[in-house]
């Protein structure tokens, strides 16, 4: 029996209670193989040559491929996903709330009620997915019952029928998985690799690592799976590009995809301005156009994802090479990190020892408070926009124009605080950065104290600093979280964990902004004051804990080392004294 040692702080380091022998429980592998550092047992002399020898020009060339493939369909199922859910506030200002006859605080209600089925139906949704052998069917399915439900919205008739409309909307968002990592690195069969790959063994993954090589030896487990991660879209698609790519490329990757979030934000106001102009056509009102044409575009891309939406390497021959397939799987199967009997055993089963590890990681929900500011803060100004735009003084479809460029402007920002992140492979910064903007764009939109169509100038000024300090947010603080979990089932869960409770903050960012308030907004203004603010705080905290919580782990490295085996330290994960947090 293992005993825990005093100077072993129980809070940063698991101690496994029990031991079992290393001959009992470990399979007989050959010797370890270094590939680029990593140390893995039970991969073929003739595959580590391969994959160390592929030519830096080719995995130049592959990778690109990669990226025209994959990033752009994300990018554009996030585009569209966030222009339906934005719509709303541009269907506002044409006209809906009087049209369907809505008081009091039924229009912030209608933005609500989405995020309670859009977070019920998330594991649901991924349980149906893994009976799909090409996700991108299911999600493809989903895409089109989302385009439908969207121009239904159009043709609704009152508060109940809208109502009706937003709950289906969250039922059937997109959803994407990492069943596409899992099956590209599953093994076929007991005992048997990835297609091209001769009995590889699996290998601690750099975001395992973190540049300790005495953490890297990890035996050969009898089946490789990637566990799907209980999530919705954008936790999926963090944790499919987790596989992809290296951590120091993850959070630029994850800023293509999510400014498009932000660029929802310019579509959606230049589309309403010419769609609104529809007013009166074969007898329907403006705002119902919006929902109308831009649900067909939806359905539109729900059909391209049965044709363009990339599954697997494996089943990715009409545009891979036989030895990029190859080099892309062996390359999914060591990062992946494999690890243990217990994870490839596992298979679709839930984890509960990765869950209670995460659940119990206070730092976790200290990530989630990130995103629930995140999601608080651009929620409420994607849905009001518009609204504070026309409190400026403009016409209807001045408005809408103008809320166009704080949304291009918080693009560029987004995908430049990414590049620098990883440049530096340093997250704090590149997430108190944008917090502060935020805080320092309300403290001036505050200081107006409602006299936004006098000082307007001022007022759009402060509208577009806010946008491209929110938008930032959530690339760097996702990104953290990733970087700081492990093993790979753990951090699945972790991140879809970091996302349900985040969605608090768009439930928040709903009722943020009263329209009787309207347009000092004190309570949606004070509001995101606050969250910048507070955000910022919290992220210096979490990283000084980090860095206590490395020193601590250092000076346990090598007692840890005589003590357990590397297995053990390997399934302690985040929570091993070899593994150091990312800052």
């Amino acid at each position: 029996m293992a005993t825990q040692r005093r100077s072993v702080d129980k809070h940063e380091v698991e101690v496994l209670g029990h031991r079992p022998s290393t001959e009992a429980h470990l399979e007989k592998v050959p010797e370890a193989i270094d590939v680029n550092g990593f140390r893995v047992f039970g991969l073929s002399p003739e595959d580590a040559d391969f994959y160390t020898n592929y030519p830096p020009e080719k995995r130049k060339k592959v990778f690109h491929k990669v990226d025209v493939r994959l990033i752009p369909m994300l990018a554009l199922l996030y585009l569209i996903c966030h222009i339906d859910r934005a719509n709303i506030g541009n269907a506002k200002i044409e006209g809906m709330v009087e049209d369907l006859g809505m008081t009091g605080v039924q229009y912030n209600t209608v933005l609500s009620i989405f995020f309670v089925p859009y977070v019920l139906f998330e594991v649901p949704s991924n349980i149906v997915l893994k009976k799909f052998k090409r996700p991108s069917h299911y999600l493809g399915g989903l895409t089109l019952a989302w385009g439908i439900v969207m121009t239904c919205t159009g043709l609704v008739r009152n508060f109940a029928g809208l109502m009706v409309t937003r709950v289906l909307l969250g039922i059937f968002e997109p959803r994407h998985s990492s069943e596409t990592g899992r099956r590209a690195g599953s093994a076929r069969g007991s005992g048997s690799a990835p297609c091209g790959i001769r009995k590889a063994g699996a290998v601690a993954s750099p975001d395992e690592l973190h540049h300790h090589d005495h953490f890297t030896t990890i035996y050969r487990p009898k089946a490789l799976t990637l566990e799907t991660p209980r999530a919705g879209f954008f936790p999926g698609a963090i944790y499919l590009t987790s596989f992809w790519y290296e951590p120091k490329d993850l959070s630029t990757r994850i800023s293509y995809f999510y400014c498009a979030s932000a660029m929802s934000g310019a579509f959606s106001g230049l589309l309403a301005a010419g769609i609104a102009e529809m007013d009166g056509v074969s007898g329907l009102e403006g705002w119902r156009w919006i929902f109308i044409l831009e649900g067909l575009a939806t359905i539109a891309i729900g059909v391209a994802c049965f044709f363009f939406l990339v599954d697997t390497p494996a089943l990715s021959k009409r545009w891979l090479e036989p030895e990029e397939i190859r080099y892309l799987e062996l390359s999914i199967f060591i990062k992946q990190g494999g690890g243990s009997r217990e994870e490839s055993g596992a298979g679709g089963r839930v984890n509960w020892r990765d869950l209670r590890m995460n659940l119990t990681n206070w730092r976790i929900y200290v990530q989630a408070y990130f995103l629930v500011c995140q999601s608080a803060l651009s929620y409420g100004i994607k849905f009001t926009l518009p609204t504070i735009t026309k409190s400026m003084g403009f016409a209807n479809t001045q408005a809408q124009l103008l809320s166009a460029p704080p949304y291009v402007a918080a693009a560029i920002s987004a995908i430049s605080f990414a590049k620098v992140s990883d440049r530096f492979f340093w997250r704090m910064p590149f997430l108190v950065t944008p917090l502060g903007i935020v805080a320092v764009a309300y403290s001036i939109i505050l200081s107006l104290n409602g006299e936004l169509e006098a000082k307007k100038g001022v007022a759009y000024f402060a509208v577009v600093l806010a946008v491209v300090g929110i938008y930032p947010i959530q690339a760097a603080a996702a990104s953290w979280n990733a970087n700081n979990i492990a093993p790979a089932s753990r951090r699945a869960i972790g991140i879809a964990l970091m996302n349900c409770v985040g969605n608090v903050g768009g439930i928040v960012g709903s009722f943020m902004y009263l329209e009787k308030e309207k347009p000092k907004y004190h309570t949606g203004f004070g509001l995101s004051l606050a969250f910048g603010g507070s955000g910022l705080i919290v992220a210096l905290l979490l990283e000084w804990s980090y860095k206590v919580a490395n020193a601590r782990k250092a000076r346990m490295a090598d007692e840890a080392k005589a003590k357990y085996t590397e297995e053990e330290l390997f399934n302690m994960g985040d929570r091993s004294p070899l593994f150091t947090y990312v800052l």
